[in-house]
């Protein structure tokens, strides 16, 4: 390299991705080791840009939120609310209606629903365009009928579905196997658990 003139400063844009490293197990801003090499090795001086919103379009992520709706049982609509403005505009009705649904998404942005009863439970994938269920599978996880009060949660992480059900005040949770189409019980809790969540950067 000829130190009579700078070395060139070049930009490269990092992806947000999970990482994990040590007791890490996070998102993070991460790019392959041969982008900045290279720029190296062609004497120029490597710049790791942050993934950040570059205007107000695109400030979410580009993702949605969905909710369906619950009325005596029942989830008839599919929703989706602006995130920006929160307002809540009608996808259209579920293609059937399912017994009453908690939502969830995977990273790779399919639309997941567990629909609880206390006779045919179900996990439902809903396409997020039309509302129309793509595909069902019959689950043993049930509301019992001896609860004098209920709650159920849902959430996807690590390329399996977690369940959350609540009986008077107690919780059980349940892993589900989408590949083996398998249920196990993994822990229980003494509290109702009414909600789940899981990073919007969760792997697939």
């Amino acid at each position: 390299m000829n130190a009579s003139r700078p070395w060139p400063v070049v930009g490269l844009t990092t992806y947000l991705d999970r990482a994990q490293m040590g007791v890490w197990d996070v998102c993070a801003g991460a790019l392959p080791a041969n982008y900045f090499q290279g720029v190296t090795a062609a004497g120029g001086i490597a710049m790791l840009l942050p993934p950040q919103p570059v205007d107000a379009d695109i400030a979410d992520g580009g993702e949605s939120l969905f909710v369906a709706d619950q009325n005596g049982g029942f989830s008839k609509n599919l929703g989706i609310i602006d995130t920006t403005a929160f307002t809540l505009d009608l996808v259209g009705p579920l293609q059937p209606e399912q017994s009453q649904c908690e939502l969830t998404g995977t990273g790779g942005g399919r639309l997941f629903g567990f629909c609880p009863s206390q006779t045919a439970s179900s996990l439902v994938e809903i396409d997020p365009q039309t509302a129309v269920v793509i595909s069902s599978h019959p689950l043993s996880v049930s509301i019992p009928s001896t609860c004098s009060s209920y709650a159920f949660a849902f959430a996807f992480w690590g390329g399996d579905f977690w369940l959350f059900t609540a009986c008077n005040s107690n919780s059980t949770v349940t892993e589900y196997d989408p590949v083996a189409q398998t249920e196990t019980a993994v822990a229980t809790a003494p509290l109702a658990i009414v909600g789940a969540g899981v990073s919007t950067c969760a792997p697939q």
